[in-house]
This record gives structure tokens, sequence and C-alpha cells, in this order.
């Protein structure tokens, strides 16, 4: 049967009868899902009041609702008398628990679309005892949330793990940039294991299809025992991953003037090459 006639046989099954005591459904309320799910799953149940009634008819609906405007939904799918009818089948299932009470929803391969207030909703029309129909119904939602990690991040202009060569006592200018990510994502740095809290400059920006790009700036002042140290920019989420990280290496070249002498103070091959060439001038 087709979605149009279903509908049209509902309306004309349930208007104008007098309302009974109410079914009550139980649904999920809110739910959230990744992008790239194979299926997330709407939970909703219906429990029938306890009645000296028999059941007439049956119509179960989920319709869905975009939350940036409640007022304009579309049903999804419907259930006449346990018959299951679901726009884009490809998309969306009912599943297999309904003589359970159970017409929750399946949502296959999700993505950002799919964020929505979904609807479940049930009406019965019952028989009553002195033989006259009575129409019982509810509804319930479900705000459903679809998360994405980002697509990428990177440290601006460095390469992945470059030497970055500084004098100490200087600054260390680093843009980061976490790609694509829904929420906005939390940056954080660090300087091997030690976490950087000072000097932090965050903005987001939000992109139209509702995803967020996160710029992180830092100023760092490193120390002489920052030398070879790495600095590292971090999406911080449950699950970290290396994909989500970038860093880059400290090369600390420091001067420091005391009683006319001039040391150098940088990597273990700076230092070599420095101390052959005084000694060739020595000797020369």
């Amino acid at each position: 049967m087709e979605l149009l006639q279903l509908l049209i046989l509902s309306l004309l099954m349930f208007y104008g009868l007098p309302q009974g005591i109410p079914i009550k459904i139980k649904v999920d309320g809110d739910k959230n899902a990744s992008v790239g799910e194979d299926q997330v799953k709407l939970f909703c149940e219906y429990t029938l009041p306890i009645l000296e009634a028999e059941i007439q008819s049956s119509y179960v609906e989920w319709e869905k609702c975009d939350n940036s405007n409640m007022d304009e939904g579309y049903i999804i799918a419907v259930i006449v008398n346990g018959q299951v009818d679901v726009f884009k089948p490809d998309k969306y299932k009912i599943t297999e628990t309904l003589h359970l009470n159970q017409p929750s929803l399946l949502i296959s391969n999700v993505d950002l679309s799919d964020e929505a207030t979904y609807w479940c909703k049930v009406n019965f029309i019952l028989n009553t005892a002195d033989g006259s129909p009575q129409l019982d119904q509810d509804t319930q939602s479900t705000v459903l949330t679809v998360q994405k990690p980002p697509s990428h991040v990177e440290i601006i202009d460095r390469g992945h793990n470059e030497q970055v060569g500084v004098n100490s006592m200087g600054e260390i200018l680093l843009e980061c940039c976490v790609y694509d990510s829904k929420p906005a994502s939390p940056i954080a740095w660090y300087i091997d294991n030690q976490k950087i809290h000072r000097s932090i400059r965050n903005t987001v920006v939000k992109s139209e299809n509702g995803t967020w790009t996160t710029h992180s700036f830092l100023t760092y002042v490193p120390s002489l025992e920052d030398n070879d140290s790495i600095i590292r920019c971090i999406y911080e989420s449950n699950t970290p991953e290396d994909r989500y990280t970038d860093q880059v290496q400290i090369s600390l070249v420091s001067r420091l003037v005391s009683a006319g002498q001039q040391k150098v103070f940088s990597s273990p091959v700076t230092i070599i090459f420095s101390t052959l060439f005084l000694f060739l001038l020595k000797h020369l």
C-alpha cells in the first residue's frame, strides 16, 4: 500500500473519535551518533492501557523535523495494523521487535543530515465494552545529535616534526588548525608530556555544512631545558588518534655573554662544529 494511501486511511479512521486513556510511549529522549556509523537505533516502546477493549486498528508514525524549524517535518515511516511502509528504505528501517510493542527506528549510514528531532507517534482505535470506538494516542520525541571527528589537524606553515630554531628567551609563535569537526574541537598544546596552559588563544569558524574549524594560537618562550623538546597540538577527544596530532621540535640557540666570553648552546651538531672552528683558529 502506498504511503499516501496509508495516511489518508489513518485520517479517516481517527477523525472525530472520542479520546480514551492515553497510550504511554518510552523513547531515548536524547541520542548521539557519529558520522560514518553503520546504524543508529532510535528506541520507541509503547504500553497500552489496561482496558476491557478490543483493538480495532493501530497506526504508528515516525516523523523527522529539522531542529532549526520544528514547524516543518515529514513522515519517514508508518505502520498501519502491523503493515510497515518506509520512506527511503535504504536509509530507514523499523526494528524486528514490532510484535513487542517496540516500533523502533533504524537509521543507516549516519551523516550530518540525520541530525534532527524524531517523533514517535502511536494511535490505537479500541472497541470499548459498550461497542463504541475510542482513540488512544501518545507522541514522544528523540533529539538525535550527530558528531563528526575532524578531517585533519595541522600546525600552519610547519612540516610534521619540523625543527623550529629560536633563541633562548625568544618567542615561538605557532598556529594549529583542527578542520571540519562537530562540535567545535577542543585543542590542547603540550611540550613533551607537559600540558601548556598559558598564552593560548582560540577562535572557531562555522562552515555552511554545520562543521567547525578551530584555530589555536600559541606563544611560547622556551628555556634552555627545552632544547630538542617536542611541541604538540592535539585534538582532545575520548579516543585520540595519531592522525589528530601534529608536532614540531624546538632547536634552541642561546647566547650567554659573561666575562667577555660568548658561549653557544645549540644542538650537538652545532656544538661540534663550533668547537672544531675554535680549535682551527687557535692552531693556524
